[in-house]
């Protein structure tokens, strides 16, 4: 038996795309459109993932995707307009295919709320992602890559810190950066006989308790 922890606030959460109201959140849909880019994924899907989310069945610019074109497929469904319940939906998402998501899945969560990234354990791609100024367009790559350098050997253990940080950056702002985490996915693997069992739980921290958020089970 052996097992491992994941922190999935190092992660950029895609519920993060759509607010409170069930519209688009414009700030965190041109962060995400940026790490895409940065991946070298086409942008453009991020409209359809909005549209999967979203609850107003209007159509996101000329990529989204609502029930109609779903509909239209050899095994039709309906797009789920609300938040993405295990990451593994995007497989569903127009656009999306195997070899995107394998280049995408390490980088992204979902998770029941709005959350920040943790900047102590995300890789600087989301870091980066995270600080992006879109109405400047301003950009902090190798500021992002100083700022994962940085914390393998000094994390920031207050948020005073991390201010502090950021102030000698222009037009750089903390609030979509956190120096914790609460939420975490832990995997454990283990043979019964012949049979290998997988099991993922998903776990929201708070103070010195946890709680299971999801869990999955699977054989092999």
């Amino acid at each position: 038996m052996f097992g491992w922890v994941e922190d999935m606030q190092a992660r950029f959460n895609v519920n993060n795309l759509v607010s409170e109201d069930g519209n688009r959140d414009e700030i965190e849909f041109a962060r995400f459109q940026y790490l895409l880019k940065s991946l070298e994924i086409d942008p453009a899907i991020a409209e359809a993932i909005v549209d999967w989310m979203d609850t107003d069945g209007v159509v996101t610019g000329s990529n989204g995707a609502e029930d109609l074109y779903y509909m239209s497929l050899d095994r039709p469904y309906l797009a789920a307009n609300r938040l993405i319940i295990d990451k593994r939906e995007l497989l569903q998402v127009k656009g999306m295919d195997q070899t995107i998501w394998n280049m995408l899945e390490s980088y992204i969560s979902a998770l029941p709320e709005t959350t920040q990234v943790n900047i102590n354990t995300a890789k600087p791609e989301v870091i980066a992602a995270a600080i992006y100024n879109p109405e400047t367009r301003k950009e902090f790559i190798q500021e992002a890559q100083d700022f994962s350098e940085s914390v393998m050997t000094k994390p920031f253990t207050t948020m005073e810190e991390l201010n502090e940080a950021l102030s000698e950056i222009p037009e750089l702002t903390v609030e979509s950066l956190a120096i914790n985490s609460r939420y975490f996915r832990a995997h454990t693997q283990m043979m019964f006989g012949n049979v290998e069992h997988r099991m993922s739980t998903l776990y929201l921290r708070n103070g010195s308790q946890a709680r299971i958020i999801d869990q999955n089970r699977t054989l092999f």
